[in-house]
């Protein structure tokens, strides 16, 4: 398969266990591939990955290491464009002041998966 072909790589990053394995197994039923990690880190070694790049980010806002948005604005600062979906199970987050920082979408916690795969895809869509 050709890289105009491949599944669009997804990297699910939060620090609920039991999310990351439901959010994981809906996202590869629908056609992701999917990487699923509770450590911030992942970001930069999947970002670096050439060969196979990212499509998108889903991450948790409140996490051990770093916080979401301060993720998302390290990834600006590095240049990267790269959809990046901010999920939260807190009310904790002013969506417009995340869209300021370069999220391009939140979620709150619990939602439907079927939502997610949605939102994905929209970001996707406004990405090519």
């Amino acid at each position: 398969m050709d890289a105009s072909h491949a599944s669009p790589r997804v990297l699910l990053i939060d620090d609920d266990i039991d999310f990351l394995e439901v959010a994981s197994e809906r996202l590869s039923h629908s056609g992701f591939n999917v990487v699923a990690t509770s450590d911030v880190r992942e970001v930069w070694k999947s970002l670096a990955d050439g060969a196979r790049p990212l499509s998108a980010i889903v991450c948790d806002v409140q996490m051990p290491d770093e916080s979401g948005t301060g993720l998302v604005s390290r990834i600006r600062a590095s240049g990267s464009n790269i959809p990046v979906i901010l999920i939260t199970g807190h009310f904790d987050i002013d969506s417009e002041a995340a869209r300021a920082l370069g999220v391009n979408d939140v979620m709150t916690k619990p939602f439907d998966m079927a939502s997610l795969v949605e939102r994905i895809e929209e970001q996707l869509r406004k990405a090519a």
